[in-house]
């Protein structure tokens, strides 16, 4: 399981347990601020993984351009 599964999956039962423990009012507010923060997560990993391709894509342009 990689970094944000094993966030995915700990979010999961923290929204469960903000559920079960607290009003709807305060489970509703700490549930969007956990989501929000998910989100982040995700497009941190989007960015990364965008990155990694784009230097791919550049080494292999330069393999080709010197060949």
């Amino acid at each position: 399981m990689n970094d944000f599964e094993s966030l995915k999956q700990a979010s999961y039962k923290l929204i469960a347990e903000y559920i079960e423990k607290n009003p709807a009012d305060v489970a509703t507010t700490a549930i969007i601020d956990v989501i929000e923060k998910l989100l982040a997560a995700k497009d941190m990993q989007v960015d990364e993984l965008a990155t990694e391709k784009a230097a791919k894509t550049l080494n292999d342009i330069a393999d080709k351009a010197s060949e």
